[in-house]
């Protein structure tokens, strides 16, 4: 089965922590959003504002997040 995952574009003030608790609910799981997105972050301190991060093993927005964008595998999902 391809890999699900939602886009998330970086706001002010973001952090891959700050992401990863909006979606995982646990700050801790960082090191997987960068693991995802390695080809545009060369370091996990470095993101910046309108940069499309993969949220990976996460369909649809975070609680309280405007709607993002789906996707299987390469696929954008309805």
């Amino acid at each position: 089965m391809p890999e699900e995952f939602t886009t998330y574009v970086v706001r002010a003030g973001d952090s891959l922590s700050a992401i990863a608790q909006k979606f995982y609910g646990d700050a801790k799981r960082w090191k997987e959003i960068w693991e995802a997105n390695k080809d545009k972050l060369p370091d996990p301190n470095v993101i910046t504002v309108g940069q499309e991060l993969r949220i990976v093993g996460h369909i649809g927005a975070a609680p309280g997040e405007a709607k993002v964008k789906k996707y299987r595998g390469d696929q954008e999902a309805a």
